[in-house]
């Protein structure tokens, strides 16, 4: 496109905010209204075709009410120097509660850039990204960016009044109701649905307005020639709630981008959808999201019926009833479904230091629901003697921890640097009471009685069973009272009632690694990524298409002690391979071990990773299982299978000609000419962010944490040694040959 020409750049029926409207209430001011939401409306109204949503309540007629627009086509002539465009929706918010509401706006999702079609693939033929403005300090709109403003009424008696808009900007440019925006106005960006806190756009301290506070928000964009002409969309939310609760998604819709995208050790609140409690989720160091509030879910509904748990809304494969909660008094039971609510509201607002010194005050994590195996396995788990039970109480979406692997609490403490087998350690069991973890001290409920003695220790469900016996299971307990510490605790007790924490583990609507096609990466534009779940385990991986013109996996490979099957792997036979569980002593791999499986999964023992937490949890293959052997004596050719997903594979060794080469990705000439290891974590495309160093057997310990990482290929120079890639401070080494037995990272390719 010529610069120097004008282009119409039309964004008719195209640049249209579609708003969608959320209904999320508060638990503290407002619970009173979430406690008689009528049946059909329980879930949060996602969205509605006439942009209206009315949330109401037939036994106590409280309410509220969003209306807006269904949609803002505009249209925009472009210039060369940017030409401004605009449109405002009007906004209207009824409601009756005393407590009043909070209104935000946001993007529908993770990505508030503006694309043609409103698809992300055609972003390298340019897009309208957000303006660097927000509502305390907005900007003008720089060439094609867009952002929003809001009427600047100061009457109150006015019916558009709006109070946060008085505080937007105080420059006469500013959009008002008698002056239009123009190229000097300020705007403020919209920002993301998981951030949409940023952008609080009304709030009334006291409310009762059945007429409804009506108000304006401008939409702008500026519109440069630099663009291609087309229709470019974007889908904008709008969330009421009230007064002081930050509101975010339900945890049913809650998707692996937006736990992938959470900054570590962030928290944000969503709701159950099926009672509308919220809790407070945390993106936790081992990269995954967790709850740090004890579910709360009943065993009956809000109209007193038992609870029936489906698929649509909860961790089950099929409708699973639970019963009516317990009350004191009742005895525990192994066989049935048990629910103690007695204590879902206490907090540790004190602490009797001498009778537990290792007691932490702890106001923010309420102890939710006291659950019995049974129940904590919504009523499947009652007669298993072994292995873990994948269904639970726990939302859709996410489940019970293991006893171990990626979803397990050992996996969790070890990336805080805290004991991963049962101890003796005070230090531990107060850490675990701290942010980011939040354990509160809820004591169980056995045989009949729930006492305040009990709030000394703290006792959590996996879904993981004792393979001795019927009536034992696996759970996380620590004691304020002695200080013991057990991550991995071998005698819990079935029919006593625990605490549960569910951790996120991905929607059936999430994409996975083996369902991405070439097809699928080459809509990706150059640089873009997206987030994979490996239907495997459920862990999550971004991928990036890179310049080399093949997608490759910006994460690192995590998974081991399990079964993996020829339908979801990178080979074709046998139908089945176990991948190793992870050594437990450092003499199980103190030998060269090229011919037999070998899996270490770090610890943190390096002297790097012992002060930076974020170099634990590494997972080390020897080559034998990197390429899916159970020996790989007498290999002297490349077997071209791997524990990949299926459609992934190894890189191989090869010049930069060499297609899915490592010397091909970081060439000059087809990849990102990086020679050196700065380069290379520098390039956040790949996501080589930290050195994640080795297993090295001749030592018999984990190293280099820090200091180097290295990768395997899955092209062998030997019976005894394979090709790597290795990069360190002072470069990035090609082609390396070394012995089969070191125990290395994995990044997978596209096949």
């Amino acid at each position: 496109m010529s610069s120097n020409k004008h282009q119409q750049l039309k964004l008719h029926q195209s640049f249209i905010f579609n708003p969608k409207h959320y209904r999320l209430f508060a638990l503290g001011l407002f619970a009173f209204l979430c406690a008689y939401v009528v049946a059909s409306t329980l879930t949060p109204v996602r969205e509605s075709d006439a942009s209206t949503v009315h949330i109401t309540n037939n036994t106590s007629d409280f309410f509220i009410d969003i209306t807006s627009a269904d949609s803002l086509p505009l249209t925009v002539t472009a210039k060369p120097t940017g030409q401004l465009a605009y449109k405002a929706d009007t906004i209207n918010v009824t409601t009756n509660s005393d407590n009043g509401y909070k209104l935000y706006v946001s993007t529908s999702g993770n990505d508030n850039n503006i694309y043609q079609n409103g698809d992300p693939s055609t972003s390298s033929q340019g897009y309208f990204g957000p303006t660097a403005g927000t509502i305390a300090s907005p900007t003008p709109l720089a060439q094609n960016t867009w952002g929003f403003a809001l009427s600047k009424v100061t009457d109150t008696s006015d019916a558009k009044y709006n109070p946060i808009a008085s505080t937007f900007a105080d420059i006469s440019a500013y959009v008002n109701n008698t002056e239009a925006p123009t190229t000097d106005s300020t705007w403020a960006k919209v920002p993301t649905f998981a951030h949409s806190d940023e952008a609080k756009i009304s709030e009334f301290a006291t409310s009762n307005y059945p007429a409804g506070n009506s108000f304006d928000i401008y939409y702008g964009i500026n519109a440069s020639t630099t663009l291609p002409t087309g229709d470019y969309s974007t889908v904008i939310t709008y969330t009421a709630i009230s007064e002081g609760v930050n509101v975010f998604p339900t945890m049913q819709d809650f998707t692996a981008e937006q736990c992938y995208n959470m900054a570590e050790n962030t928290s944000i609140n969503l709701s159950d959808a099926r009672d509308d409690k919220y809790y407070r989720v945390t993106k936790m160091a081992d990269g995954h999201c967790w709850m740090t509030d004890n579910l709360a879910l009943d065993g009956t509904d809000k109209s007193g019926n038992v609870r029936v748990l489906t698929p649509s809304d909860s961790n089950v494969t099929t409708n699973r009833p639970l019963a009516a909660n317990i009350t004191d008094g009742t005895a525990s039971e192994y066989d049935v479904v048990q629910i103690y609510s007695g204590v879902a509201n206490d907090v540790t607002d004190s602490c009797n230091l001498t009778a537990n010194p290792y007691c932490i005050v702890n106001t923010s994590t309420k102890y939710g629901n006291l659950y019995n195996w049974n129940a904590a396995t919504a009523g499947v788990g009652k007669q298993a003697t072994t292995g873990t039970i994948t269904e639970s109480v726990c939302p859709k979406g996410w489940q019970l921890p293991d006893r171990n692997g990626i979803y397990s609490y050992p996996n969790l403490l070890l990336h805080y640097g805290l004991p991963t087998s049962n101890t003796n350690s005070p230090s531990a069991t107060q850490a675990s009471q701290q942010a980011p973890l939040y354990f509160a001290l809820t004591g169980y409920y056995v045989d009949s009685y729930y006492t305040p003695s009990a709030k000394s220790s703290a006792y959590y469900h996996t879904r993981t069973a004792n393979s001795t016996t019927d009536t034992k299971i696996y759970g996380f307990t620590f004691s304020a009272i002695h200080g013991t510490f057990f991550p991995q605790g071998p005698d819990s007790v079935k029919r006593v009632g625990y605490s549960v924490r569910c951790v996120f583990s991905g929607q059936a609507t999430d994409p996975t690694m083996q369902d991405f096609t070439t097809t699928m990466c080459s809509n990706l534009a150059v640089n873009s990524s997206k987030v994979l779940i490996d239907r495997r385990n459920n862990q999550f991986y971004r991928v990036v298409h890179a310049v080399d013109g093949n997608c490759w996996m910006a994460d690192n490979l995590s998974i081991y002690g399990q079964d993996i099957s020829a339908t979801d792997s990178d080979f074709t036979t046998p139908s089945t391979y176990t991948i190793p569980a992870s050594i437990t002593a450092t003499t199980d791999w103190n030998t060269n071990n090229y011919q037999t499986k070998k899996v270490e999964v770090a610890h943190g023992l390096g002297s790097s990773a012992t002060s930076d937490s974020s170099y634990y949890g590494e997972v080390f293959y020897n080559w034998t299982v990197a390429v899916a052997k159970e020996t790989t004596a007498g290999v002297t050719s490349a077997p071209n299978t791997s524990i990949c997903p299926a459609g992934w594979q190894l890189p191989v060794n090869g010049p930069e000609t060499t297609n899915k080469s490592w010397a091909r990705l970081l060439s000059s000439t087809y990849g990102y000419g990086i020679t050196t290891g700065t380069a290379l974590l520098e390039n956040q495309y790949l996501g080589f962010t930290k050195y994640y160093g080795n297993w090295h057997w001749l030592s018999a310990s984990e190293g280099g944490q820090g200091s180097y990482g290295v990768f395997w290929s899955g092209t062998p120079s030997s019976e005894t040694n394979a090709y790597y890639l290795t990069y360190f401070s002072g470069g990035v080494t090609l082609q390396d040959v070394n012995n089969k037995g070191y125990g290395w990272s994995i990044r997978c390719v596209q096949r």
